[in-house]
């Protein structure tokens, strides 16, 4: 034993640190996660506790994770200290025996599957999509020209009398001698309407003409006159229809029924853009609620069933792990233990290893450590 003093006022390390390797026996064979063990002698009355978050003195990587109480023996008091590197994740793999769910039935869910598919009795998941559409600008600019004369760009939702004092205002306009009133109802119906307020003009459709500019959505536009309207009719025929936040990945597949309860159509989306947003086509030109009905292209039988599992220990020191400022901050993982997560995992087209459950966070290697364990339970859902 090295000496500094004769009174050891100082505490002294007694004999050679000892190193370890927490996880070498086991599956994952970590020589990286490295420990050290060091012991120490000093006079009782000098003794000071490490501070939080020490460093190992050789080694500013390895934290503190015990301190032993202080034993003395001979008026000396003697105290060891456990520095360790944060872990990695920590990774086996076993299996569980799970039941699984029934995909719940209701008037569609069993009824309509794609014929097109190599399993054609596909399983058929309930109505979880739900999106509005309408075919009528929601938003934007536009102008209208009579002859050679063009309106500065004009917004949807204009008033009327804005919308009139413009067009009333072109050179065409006052050279023909008339002047038109307006109804705009291009959010409700699409529908913007010039009546002949003075002068004898007869409308004629070719002297009219409408530029959507930004309207969104772009609008498909028609025209009909009488001898004292013309009515432009800005309705898209096949508008697109967007939902976001839906669950689905870009290689689920969706159908999407006109209605919720009893009779209407069936679509189906043929592209889902990306993993928060799908998009298909409506053949119609008014405004309809949809409820969209998941169905998945591979075989699934409800019942017990044991399947492969991947065990992942993550560790978290508060101030030192990225993000983690105190035990608070550890992330709450997002699980599918019940039968609604699973089924959702099934029907989202989700393959490989998906999380399943978590166990309660603890202190790692004791209770007393500053560093935390979560291990992390995934199934491989393809086994299902």
């Amino acid at each position: 034993m090295a000496y500094q003093d004769g009174n050891f006022t100082n505490a002294i390390q007694d004999g050679p640190a000892r190193v370890f390797y927490p996880f070498i026996n086991a599956p994952t064979k970590d020589t990286t996660t490295k420990g050290t063990v060091r012991n120490y002698v000093v006079v009782p009355s000098s003794y000071t506790p490490a501070a939080a978050l020490s460093t190992d003195p050789a080694d500013n990587t390895q934290y503190l994770l015990q301190e032993s109480e202080l034993t003395v023996e001979g008026g000396l008091g003697r105290y060891s200290r456990t520095y360790c590197k944060v872990p990695t994740d920590q990774v086996d793999y076993s299996s569980l025996v799970i039941t699984k769910p029934a995909f719940p039935t209701n008037d569609y869910n069993g009824a309509y599957v794609d014929s097109t598919a190599s399993n054609a009795t596909a399983n058929v998941f309930s109505n979880v999509i739900t999106a509005t559409i309408s075919s009528y600008p929601t938003g934007g600019t536009f102008t209208v020209t009579f002859k050679s004369s063009t309106t500065a760009a004009l917004n949807t939702t204009d008033s009327a009398a804005t919308i009139a004092t413009a067009i009333n205002a072109l050179a065409s306009v006052v050279s023909d001698g008339f002047t038109v009133s307006v109804t705009n109802s291009l959010t409700t119906s699409g529908l913007l309407r010039f009546t002949r307020a003075t002068g004898s003009y007869s409308f004629v459709a070719g002297n009219w003409s409408i530029a959507s500019g930004s309207i969104t959505p772009g609008v498909t536009t028609s025209t009909s006159t009488a001898s004292n309207t013309f009515d432009f009719n800005c309705a898209r025929t096949s508008p697109n229809v967007n939902k976001t936040s839906h669950g689905l990945s870009n290689s689920a597949s969706v159908r999407v029924m006109t209605s919720s309860t009893g009779g209407g159509s069936l679509y189906t989306v043929n592209s889902i853009v990306d993993a928060n947003n799908f998009t298909f086509l409506q053949n119609t030109s008014t405004s309809q609620n949809y409820t969209g009905y998941r169905y998945i292209l591979r075989t699934y039988t409800p019942g017990t069933d044991r399947v492969l599992t991947k065990l992942t220990d993550k560790f978290y020191l508060p101030t030192v792990t990225p993000g983690i400022t105190t035990a608070a901050d550890i992330p709450v993982p997002d699980v599918a233990i019940n039968d609604t997560q699973l089924l959702n995992l099934i029907a989202g087209s989700a393959t490989g290893f998906q999380n399943y459950d978590a166990e309660p966070v603890t202190g790692w290697p004791t209770d007393q450590s500053p560093v935390y364990r979560q291990r992390f339970i995934q199934i491989d859902v393809d086994d299902l």
